[in-house]
């Protein structure tokens, strides 16, 4: 799969209020966190077109649950993805727990976040293969933190995609004012 949109959007006042999100290859992700659970998505998948949710199994990868997300996506015409669990550093890196709402939820912040959103987990639920994104939480006013993320598709028939499980590790950066 070859995803090169990139997304800017949010206040341009100055480089930490600004919200970059891009999609990158695979052969990008670095952090220990994306690299275990795409390890894992790849083992449980075997010769799959995509693993099945009944192969997953959290007590496998204790280490990885505070950086998980996991989505419910509703078949039909649109899509809808609803969060079900988000570990705890998620939450403490975003100030957010998003558990039990849809992606509706980041039209609030005024900013292209869900129609960005609803595109890469559209796009995973197409073409059943793992995405990776870094960018940073500026849509929050957090855009100090940067993160990496790799988002794996599931099925329930080894087809259809019916929930994603996203990893992400987070870092802070800090801005010097230097010119």
């Amino acid at each position: 799969m070859v995803l090169s949109s990139t997304l800017t959007v949010g206040s341009t006042i100055g480089a930490a209020d600004t919200i970059v999100n891009k999609w990158v290859p695979l052969e990008m992700l670095r952090s220990r966190q994306t690299l275990e659970a795409l390890a894992y998505w790849q083992q449980k998948r075997g010769t799959q077109r995509t693993p099945s949710l009944a192969d997953f199994d959290p007590a496998e990868i204790p280490r990885l649950l505070p950086y998980l997300t996991v989505a419910d996506v509703s078949q039909g015409a649109p899509r809808k993805f609803t969060f079900r669990i988000m570990g705890e550093a998620q939450k403490d890196a975003s100030g957010l727990n998003a558990a039990g709402k849809t992606t509706d939820m980041f039209a609030s912040f005024g900013s292209d976040l869900q129609p960005y959103i609803e595109a890469l987990y559209n796009e995973i639920c197409e073409s059943r293969e793992p995405c990776a994104t870094t960018g940073n939480l500026g849509w929050i006013k957090r855009a100090y933190r940067e993160f990496e993320a790799v988002i794996l598709p599931f099925s329930r028939d080894g087809d259809e995609v019916a929930r994603i499980i996203s990893v992400a590790a987070y870092k802070d950066i800090v801005y010097t004012g230097g010119r």
